[in-house]
């Protein structure tokens, strides 16, 4: 098996900036850092309430899940009845990686920017990986129709919003190509649930993957869920069993804070924090 290029890559770039560094006397500003600073932090903290978990004991999976909560979770979509969860968007990709290869889908177009994890695991897993760039015209991202057509692939990876941009596309774009392609991988993670609750999608041929509290910059406790019909909710519950195992406490108390109302007050305040950002930001480069 080859290299993690992405790692290599970081790798150089952390060689570069050693270097940059030793000859300026400065530390260079990481702009690619996750993680939230301490102002957001501290904010977040006055408003969050996560609750508790009392069994730290028994193995908690998808599968044995209580179907009330499932319902909860697909409830917050207008077109769809089954799900699967993971402990986060990574396990669950690996198991879509997996699932994909038993129903035979060979050749992956990925729509790029987007998530390195998609990628690498697509070739661990011997797909035929092609990237494409989204087309940019009328200060939005488009997904590149002709090109795709091009290329004669089996699926189709997007990502919702496009990947470090904070710029969405379109859900009649989604839809469109959902209905014109053999499978449709929609990388929503960052999306806020009611961006994408609408999203009309035949989950005969669709997964959704979801991870509600990276929308507010959570990453410690957190789980993932992946929207589909009942036979591929099965399917990925069985290689989610091999691949990651069972969901941890933190997931289970993950999902219980994603449907309580205190999750909507930390959305809120998400929201209201990095609007007041732009904004400032916004100010100082007109200055």
């Amino acid at each position: 098996m080859k290299d993690i290029q992405h790692y290599r890559k970081i790798d150089k770039i952390r060689s570069i900036e050693k270097e940059v560094e030793g000859a300026n006397g400065k530390k260079l500003f990481d702009i690619s850092n996750w993680n939230s600073g301490e102002k957001y932090k501290s904010g977040l903290m006055k408003v969050l309430e996560l609750g508790n978990v009392s069994n730290f004991f028994d193995y908690s999976y998808s599968y044995s899940t209580n179907p009330e909560i499932i319902k909860s979770l697909t409830n917050k979509h207008d077109y769809v009845e089954q799900c699967a969860i993971f402990h986060s968007a990574t396990s669950a990709i690996a198991s879509i990686c997996a699932v994909l290869k038993q129903l035979d889908i060979n050749r992956i177009c990925i729509i790029t920017p987007s998530y390195f994890s998609a990628y690498e695991s697509f070739c661990a897993f011997d797909f035929d990986v092609i990237s494409l760039f989204y087309d940019y015209y009328d200060g939005y991202y488009h997904i590149p129709f002709d090109e795709i057509k091009k290329n004669n692939v089996d699926a189709i990876w997007i990502t919702q919003p496009v990947f470090s941009t904070g710029m969405y596309i379109d859900n009649k774009e989604i839809c469109n190509i959902s209905n014109n392609c053999k499978f449709l991988i929609c990388d929503a993670c960052m999306c806020p649930v009611d961006r994408i609750s609408s999203l009309n999608l035949d989950y005969d041929k669709s997964f959704v993957i979801l991870s509600p509290h990276k929308t507010i910059s959570i990453n410690g406790i957190k789980f993932s869920y992946v929207l589909c019909n009942t036979k591929n909710r099965q399917l990925l519950e069985d290689w989610g069993d091999v691949i990651s195992g069972g969901l941890p406490a933190s997931s289970v108390l993950a999902i219980s804070h994603y449907l309580s109302e205190n999750f909507k007050k930390c959305e809120e305040y998400h929201e209201c924090y990095t609007t007041k950002s732009r904004e400032v930001g916004s100010e100082k480069r007109t200055v």
